[in-house]
């Protein structure tokens, strides 16, 4: 649907071991989808990051900000779920602490100084693929 459509694809230039072992079958056909990507100039990620666990706050943020400061170079995305655990929040997923969490984390002013002094750039998929489609010029 990606090359279809020419949207974004969430999927990794290099293949994870640990997605390999979790979906066969994409990792058997991985090399075909990476080579029709790029021929489409559809833009691969080098890095996916999520942290969906129920550990306390500060354990959160401190797993957050090692990942940060540990990121290799390349464009890496970092996948939150944002909002204020409240009892609307609370009606719809059992996660709502964690999304709490994750809003607190990336609004923390010791958290967004890090990515600053890191240099790490926050971008957009517009930006990514744009990125994508100069450097294939």
């Amino acid at each position: 649907m990606a090359v279809d459509y020419d949207l974004p694809i969430l999927f990794l230039r290099e293949s994870d071991p640990q997605i390999a072992r979790e979906y066969p079958a994409i990792a058997a056909v991985g090399a075909e989808i990476i080579r029709e990507l790029d021929a489409h100039q559809l833009p691969m990620l080098d890095e996916v990051f999520q942290f969906y666990d129920n550990a306390p706050h500060e354990r959160r943020k401190a797993t957050y900000l090692e990942m940060l400061q540990n990121l290799k170079p390349g464009v890496s995305e970092v996948i939150i779920h944002c909002g204020y655990d409240n009892a609307e929040l609370r009606a719809i997923t059992d996660s709502a602490a964690m999304r709490d969490s994750d809003r607190r984390i990336f609004m923390d002013r010791t958290v967004q100084n890090e990515i600053e002094r890191l240099d790490i750039h926050v971008i957009s998929w517009k930006q990514f693929r744009e990125m994508n489609a100069s450097r294939s010029r």
